[in-house]
């Protein structure tokens, strides 16, 4: 607490002494002595020296102030209405703004997938399960979205693809048109 009462009573002079400091520097307006008058003070000026006469005639300008004003210009008009509220302004910029950025066109489509990347992409779902092999058939075990599927040479596990060969490890499957894909087994 007495560390407090120290830190307050530094303030407190601090805050004083700068109280006092801007009274002594703020400026003060102060009287000018009086002059003194023409009775007690003579003022002596010389005499005007005679001018000699001269006959040229003097030719009269034009008065002209040392600041001209500019010449007159059309009246200006602003057509801003300071009483409208901010949301419309910012409507009409942005309507302003959406007609002077025309988005660009959008691009092609991708062309359609072929039937051999639609084939590929439906191989690639199935995850292999194991093999069994008995009496020198090979039937291998397929899941798909949940489903068991057992698969045995020259069945169809997609549209327009056979089942060729059943190995170790992998499956071979072979379009009519000659295209071969595999699925590892392992």
């Amino acid at each position: 607490m007495n560390r407090q009462k120290q830190l307050l009573a530094i303030l407190l002079t601090f805050f004083i002494l700068s109280l006092a400091y801007a009274w002594f520097r703020t400026p003060r307006q102060k009287a000018a002595s009086p002059r003194p008058t023409a009775a007690k003070t003579a003022v002596s000026r010389p005499a005007p020296a005679a001018k000699p006469a001269v006959t040229t005639t003097a030719i009269p300008t034009p008065y002209l102030p040392l600041a001209l004003p500019e010449p007159e210009q059309a009246e200006v008009r602003i057509k801003r209405d300071l009483f409208i509220p901010l949301q419309v302004i910012e409507a009409r910029i942005a309507a302003k703004k959406a007609a002077a950025i025309k988005p660009p066109p959008p691009p092609p489509p991708p062309p359609p997938p072929t039937p051999q990347e639609l084939a590929r992409t439906e191989l690639a779902q199935y995850k292999s399960l194991g093999m069994l092999k008995k009496q020198g058939k090979q039937v291998a075990f397929l899941s798909r979205g949940g489903q068991i599927k057992l698969i045995r040479l020259g069945d169809s596990l997609i549209s327009g693809y056979k089942v060729t060969a059943i190995t170790d490890d992998r499956l071979v499957l072979r379009a009519d048109d000659g295209d071969e894909m595999s699925l590892a087994m392992r």
